[in-house]
């Protein structure tokens, strides 16, 4: 198990306990929720052929499967990118927790609100956006994301993806993603 310094000093909250992992799947019935303290995750279905297509991509302080909190079966698979620090928080401590603060209740559904609206976009990179479009959104969008958690130095951005996953996350070719 490994915890950043910062964490060390104070009780992990709600029953929380940190996990380090290389790769790691949502259970089909979930009965906790995931916050990545370290690393980037990405969310991702395969098809009946075995085809994966990579629904989106998590770095530090997002909860990927939020949603489970309420719906009881999940329909995708959470895998890390990197090795990752991740907190696991039961759903009866967060619905105990949000029945009593309605400030995170808020926080949390506002939370799902903005998943859904990039959600929205990734669907529309993919059905409606050149291949260099699709991928020049992902970029920016994530350096935006990673900005606002003081993940960039000047320009350069830390996006640890390799060429199939840019490919399944954006409807790109191998060697379509080669040449942008």
């Amino acid at each position: 198990m490994r915890t950043s310094a910062r964490f060390d000093r104070y009780p992990t909250p709600f029953g929380a306990t940190l996990r380090t992992s290389r790769s790691c799947g949502i259970e089909t019935k979930p009965s906790e929720c995931c916050l990545i303290m370290e690393g980037f995750c990405l969310r991702s279905k395969t098809t009946s052929h075995g085809h994966t297509q990579i629904l989106s991509f998590h770095i530090p302080g997002d909860i990927p499967d939020l949603e489970s909190l309420h719906l009881h079966v999940m329909d995708h698979d959470l895998v890390t990118l990197t090795e990752c620090t991740l907190s696991f928080i039961s759903h009866t401590a967060l619905r105990h927790l949000t029945r009593r603060r309605y400030g995170v209740a808020e926080a949390l559904w506002r939370e799902t609100l903005i998943d859904a609206a990039r959600f929205r976009e990734w669907i529309v990179n993919v059905g409606q956006r050149p291949a260099i479009s699709r991928l020049a959104h992902m970029v920016i969008e994530m350096r935006e994301r990673l900005k606002v958690i003081g993940r960039c130095e000047g320009e350069r951005v830390e996006m640890p993806f390799t060429q199939e996953q840019l490919g399944d996350s954006r409807e790109l070719h191998l060697s379509t993603s080669t040449e942008l």
